[in-house]
C-alpha cells in the first residue's frame, strides 16, 4: 500500500512477497492492478533455491481482469516464497492513464492505484495414510 509512482514515470515497478508455510495446492492467479497498470508476473521462490514462473501478463488491461486457472493444479512445498512484481505507466503514452501529471498513491478508486495479487491455494491435505501414522502416535 506504499505505492508512490512519479507524475510522468513510465516504468514505476513494485513488488510484494508472500510466505507458503505448509505445503498447499495453488489453483490460480489473479492481478489487479488499476488504470496506470502495464505488467505484471506471479514467481514460485522454491525451497531448493529454484525460481519458477508462474504466470507472466506481460500487457495488463484494467478492462480484462481475469482470474486464471492453472492447467493442473500446482503443488507447492512448505518454504515456498511467492513473489509478485509490476509495472505502472504513468506516462503521456498510456492511453488509459487519467492524468500523467499526478503523482499517484494507493486508492481504491480507478484512477488511484492498486497493486495486489490474488491467489486461489488451499493446504494440501495429509494423505489418508499419514494420518492414519499420526492418530496411531497419538498425535
Amino acid at each position: 500500500m506504499d505505492l508512490n509512482i512519479s507524475p510522468g514515470e513510465s516504468d514505476s515497478r513494485t513488488h510484494a512477497l508472500v510466505a507458503i508455510k505448509k505445503d498447499s495446492t495453488l489453483y490460480s492467479l489473479s492481478p489487479h492492478l488499476h488504470k496506470r497498470g502495464s505488467w505484471m508476473k506471479f514467481e514460485a521462490l522454491l525451497p531448493d533455491g529454484r525460481r519458477e514462473m508462474l504466470l507472466s501478463v506481460p500487457h495488463y488491461d484494467f478492462n480484462w481482469q481475469t482470474e486464471y486457472y492453472l492447467t493442473e493444479p500446482k503443488q507447492l512445498a512448505a518454504g515456498t516464497w511467492i513473489l509478485c512484481t509490476g509495472g505502472f505507466d504513468n506516462s503521456k503514452m498510456n492511453p488509459a492513464n487519467p492524468d500523467p501529471a499526478k503523482r499517484v498513491k494507493w486508492g481504491e478508486q480507478s484512477f488511484e492505484e492498486m497493486f495486489v495479487g490474488f491467489m486461489n491455494v488451499a493446504n494440501t491435505p495429509k494423505s489418508e495414510a499419514t494420518k492414519e501414522e499420526s492418530s496411531a502416535s497419538g498425535e
